[in-house]
Formats: structure tokens, sequence, C-alpha cells
């Protein structure tokens, strides 16, 4: 382990020490980090390249709409002062699947509940998923541990079909209405589940 991220992973440690005193909620515990950073670095309890690396990973995972900053954090300790390259993983290939989707016109939501009650149903190929159930299902270094359940509106064969180009395998076409619109439940899954 190198110097940096000895340092880094000691950071992190004592980051997480000062947290895990508070039973508070993620959103507090964010609040809670961002002042043990300013301390830290204020009072210089930990070299400044440590501070500015665990900022450095905090501001990429907001940006990537992570609530609960603290998870980061014990990355950072379990990676031993880095973070795992997931780059190839199974939930990469599912942020390019999406990505391919919206460049040929699919409107993908990954989202809370309140964000799935205010999508208009009536849009043309649209996919949905739970932001929580994207939580469960891949593990810390992008591995996918269970299927995806995902909402489909539109063009079922096509989205099959652009699975397939990722690698994943789309099981189970449970439908039911809404609005007047056919809205499809499937499971997307891969060979890390199935073994094949």
């Amino acid at each position: 382990m190198s110097i940096d991220n000895e340092a880094v992973m000691s950071a992190a440690t004592s980051c997480l020490l000062y947290i895990s005193q508070s039973k508070a909620s993620p959103t507090a515990r964010n609040g809670l980090i961002r002042d043990w950073l300013r301390s830290a670095e204020r009072r210089r309890t930990h070299s400044s390249q440590s501070i500015r690396i665990i900022k450095r990973h905090l501001k990429h995972a907001t940006k990537s709409q992570v609530t609960d900053l603290a998870s980061i954090i014990h990355l950072l300790v379990e990676g031993r002062g880095s973070i795992p390259d997931a780059t190839g993983s199974r939930l990469y290939m599912l942020k390019t699947f999406s990505d391919h989707l919206g460049r040929l016109g699919w409107r993908v939501v990954i989202g809370s509940q309140n964000d799935w009650d205010k999508l208009d149903v009536h849009y043309p190929n649209t996919c949905f998923g739970l932001k929580r159930d994207v939580e469960c299902c891949f593990g810390s270094e992008g591995e996918q541990i269970q299927s995806l359940p995902l909402y489909v509106i539109g063009d079922v064969t096509s989205f099959r079909q652009i699975a397939g180009e990722y690698d994943y395998l789309v099981m189970g076409d449970k439908s039911e209405f809404v609005d007047g619109v056919s809205v499809h439940i499937l499971q997307l899954t891969s060979d890390q589940i199935t073994g094949d």
C-alpha cells in the first residue's frame, strides 16, 4: 500500500469514527462528513493531500447522485485508501446501456417512487428503475448480485435487443395498464446471476 493510500485510509477511518457517534440520517451524516473535513483541514490532523483525495471522491459521488456519502468513506476504508475501479463491471455496463438507450431517443429514469408517480407514461419508449433497487442489485465493486426490476413502456423488442448487446438478459414480461398504457415489468439479469 502506498503512503498516499495509507494516509487516505487513515483519514477516512477517522472520519468514520467521527460520524459513527451520531445516529443521524444520511443527509445529516453528509453534513457531519463535510464538517469533519473542514476541521481536519483547518487543524491539519491529516495530510492536505489525503483530505483533497477524499473531497475529490465525495465531489464525484455527489455528481453521480450518491445520497449517502458515508458509503464512499466506507469504500475508501475497505479499499485501503482507494476505491476499486468498477469500469467494465455490470453496473458500469448498465450506465453504458442506459446512455445508448438515451441516444436512441429513450427516456431512462432511475429514481424514487415519487419520480415514478410524476412520470408521464404517455411518453413513448421509457425505461424506469427504482434507485433503491439498483443499490440492492449491485455489489460494492459493481458486480450484479440479483436481477434488476425495470418498468418499460414502448418497444420492448428493441429494448431486449439493445440489452443483449450489453450482455444483459431480459427475463419475464408481466404487464399492467397505467392510465391506459401498457407498462411491462421486466427483470434485467446477466450471466453473473445465472452462472452461464
